[in-house]
């Protein structure tokens, strides 16, 4: 009995040695300092969530024959930790025009034999859908290079500009001047047919990536196109433009 009764004061004297430790190290809050210490909640893309993106682009594309404005605008989501896929619709504003220069060439001769002089230049915009991969590289500096890749189409819309010679009469009657867009009259005879075409694209692209806010960030790239036309064109363009991510 006497045994009994020494354990169970023995238990009693360290359940109490226990709560007074309990009560003598009760957890104060941090400081400042360690607060201060403690690393931001990483964004969204950081953690494994969703994260998205919307870009608008502008700046100049080229072809072999041809230098004008071209832009898209591009959306996104993070499938890896840093790797999104993508798609994009965008235009360039002149691709070969000589492939249509012929049809323009026949719509002067035509309104010359009403004895109206026009001169015609033939012009190949293009508008174009695509979408991939890319891959933002991780870096230590504010700057983050990437890359991109993936496939679409792309459909061309012939077009092309007449001006009046100097003195010659108008399609309406009147005397031209020097420089006068004829383009409608011209068309409004139904000389001028273009050649659209729709031909499957590969397009390749890198760039950087400079963040400016939280969820914005400029960025310029540089982009390759190979469309597979019955005449295949590549072009090439130079762009910057403003990211958000959500």
């Amino acid at each position: 009995m006497t045994h009994r009764i020494a354990c169970v004061l023995l238990l009693c004297v360290v359940a109490a040695g226990r709560a007074n430790a309990q009560t003598g190290t009760t957890s104060q809050p941090p400081s400042a300092r360690a607060a201060a210490d403690f690393p931001e909640e990483p964004p969204s893309d950081e953690r494994g969530g969703i994260a998205g993106y919307v870009s608008v682009n502008f700046g100049r594309g080229s072809t072999p024959e041809k230098s004008a404005l071209t832009g898209d605008v591009e959306g996104g989501f993070r499938v890896g930790q840093h790797v999104s896929v993508f798609g994009a619709y965008g235009f360039v504003g002149n691709l070969e025009p000589s492939t249509l220069q012929p049809y323009v060439d026949i719509a002067v001769g035509q309104v010359a034999k009403r004895n109206i002089a026009v001169s015609g230049e033939a012009r190949e915009p293009a508008r174009y859908a695509w979408g991939g991969v890319r891959i933002d590289v991780p870096t230590s500096f504010h700057v983050s290079p990437f890359v991109m890749a993936g496939g679409g189409w792309a459909h061309s819309t012939p077009s092309a500009r007449f001006t009046y010679t100097a003195g010659s009469p108008t399609v309406n009657g009147s005397t031209a001047t020097a420089g006068q867009d004829a383009t409608t009259d011209v068309l409004s005879t139904g000389v001028f047919v273009g050649d659209s075409w729709d031909a499957a694209m590969l397009r390749l692209a890198a760039g950087l990536s400079i963040p400016i806010h939280r969820a914005w960030s400029v960025e310029g790239r540089y982009s390759w196109s190979r469309m597979f036309a019955s005449n295949p064109v590549t072009a090439q363009g130079v762009t910057a433009g403003l990211t958000f991510r959500f």
